[in-house]
């Protein structure tokens, strides 16, 4: 008995040692978290914009100069290929009805040509009278521009920003101008209860204009509508 003892102690010792090694032992390391870092951006530099170029004679809120508009209009379809219609209707105190309606084409191509159909409506004792004829460019007293009805117009009356009565949002190439005026002198006659809409765009072009007045004293009653369908250039 006196033997084993010390055998059995190293052998105690011994595995007291062993344990105690492996509970000392370093733990595996985990995979170790990097702060993310931001790289800032440098910021884009702005870039100048253009203002929406404007019709001269107009700024965007009224028509400043009505000769300057007209000299831009003309000199612009001067150069162009255009469909319109021109439409006067007069209404007389007695209910009846003279109505001139003028269609036409300008085509700037090789062989330049101006073509339109006027078609005159009147109500007459017998009944409505209706009358069509189809003329060229031969004619010089026509102008496609329409200056001489145009120019009057802008000259007899104020006319301010409007918004588009369609209700189509504004396009930043197109302005609406409006006046409304009491009394005013228009191709010679006095006119009451004056109304006109216009539309034009940035190259100097009235797309249209809608006029409506009263002559004075006669009780009759005159519309006018002018419009241009296209307006192009070159030869297409």
């Amino acid at each position: 008995m006196s033997r084993l003892a010390p055998v059995l102690l190293c052998c105690v010792l011994l595995v007291a040692g062993c344990a105690g090694f492996t509970a000392d032992e370093p733990e595996t390391p985990g995979p170790v978290s990097v702060p993310e870092v931001t790289v800032p951006t440098p910021e884009a530099t702005p870039t100048a914009t253009d203002r929406p170029r404007i019709a001269a004679g107009v700024t965007r809120e009224r028509v400043v100069d009505p000769e300057a508009l007209v000299a831009a209009h003309v000199g612009t379809l001067r150069n162009a290929s255009v469909l319109f219609t021109y439409e006067r209707t007069v209404t007389a105190g007695n209910g009846t009805v003279q109505r001139r309606v003028i269609d036409g084409r300008v085509d700037r191509g090789a062989n330049a040509t101006t073509t339109w159909t006027v078609t005159n409506t009147s109500d007459t004792a017998a009944g409505t009278e209706t009358t069509t004829e189809t003329r060229s460019g031969e004619d010089r007293s026509f102008s496609p521009s329409f200056r001489d009805r145009l120019r009057p117009v802008l000259a007899a009356v104020e006319l301010v920003r409007t918004d588009n009565p369609s209700g189509v949002p504004l396009r930043t190439t197109t302005y609406f101008y409006r006046a409304d005026a009491t009394t005013a002198t228009l191709f010679g006659e006095r006119a009451r209860n004056v109304s006109v809409l216009l539309e034009v765009e940035s190259s100097g072009v009235v797309m249209s204009y809608r006029l409506r007045y009263e002559r004075v004293g006669t009780g009759a009653e005159v519309v006018e509508r002018l419009n241009y369908g296209a307006v192009w250039f070159g030869s297409d």
